[in-house]
């Protein structure tokens, strides 16, 4: 795998992500720095992200540090992100709901539709630090817990390459934080040529000579 983005947010508190990140979502959405992570401080109504730039392939996977808040609804990361209208996002979303049935759910949203493609039940609890991990590749999306793969479907409605970003697809938000972001594609690892001549001498058969 090649590195397309790391961060992991240390840095003075700021009214801004940072350079990376662009915040995105109705009027009144704002993500800060806040002790060296990146913090929802208040939302608009809905899909309020902050998302980096465009990458050159689709197929990648997603990972942050997560920490939900009390009541968090669908919050979590997105990959392949791309906008809708004027200040919406598609794209597919891993969430975690710490509210009502606790679980773990991978979403779809395309032209400002929602599907449900898969979930894992699970506790959350408010403050501590999950890691999630989406990954693309091709038509199939995995979405991992911890180090542990939990759900895995076959979609292939979104194909554009988008970006990445850590943000909702409804609910609560405000106190949520996310923390060292990773983006890394798929690209095969090339291995140096382990050919060395004295490997592949011709071999002859052994011939003594005996004296009588």
């Amino acid at each position: 795998m090649a590195n397309l983005l790391t961060d992991n947010f240390n840095r003075a508190n700021s009214d801004t992500v940072g350079p990376l990140w662009t915040e995105r979502g109705a009027a009144g959405v704002d993500y800060d720095i806040v002790t060296n992570a990146a913090e929802a401080i208040a939302t608009g109504s809905g899909r309020d992200v902050f998302h980096s730039a465009v990458f050159s392939t689709a197929d990648y996977t997603v990972q942050f540090d997560f920490i939900p808040v009390l009541n968090s609804d669908y919050v979590g990361i997105v990959g392949r992100r791309v906008n809708n209208g004027a200040t919406d996002s598609d794209g597919y979303f891993l969430l975690l709901r710490n509210t009502g049935t606790n679980h773990l759910a991978l979403w779809r949203r395309q032209a400002g539709v929602n599907v449900e493609l898969g979930i894992y039940i699970v506790d959350v609890t408010e403050g501590q630090t999950y890691a999630l991990k989406l990954s693309m590749q091709g038509t199939t999306i995995k979405g991992s817990l911890d180090g542990v793969e939990r759900i895995s479907v076959t979609n292939g409605d979104i194909t554009a390459a988008g970006d990445a970003a850590g943000g909702l697809l409804s609910g609560v938000v405000v106190g949520c934080r996310w923390d060292n972001a990773t983006v890394d594609d798929f690209g095969v690892a090339v291995f140096p040529d382990m050919w060395h001549p004295a490997m592949h001498q011709p071999q002859h058969p052994r011939i003594e000579f005996i004296n009588y």
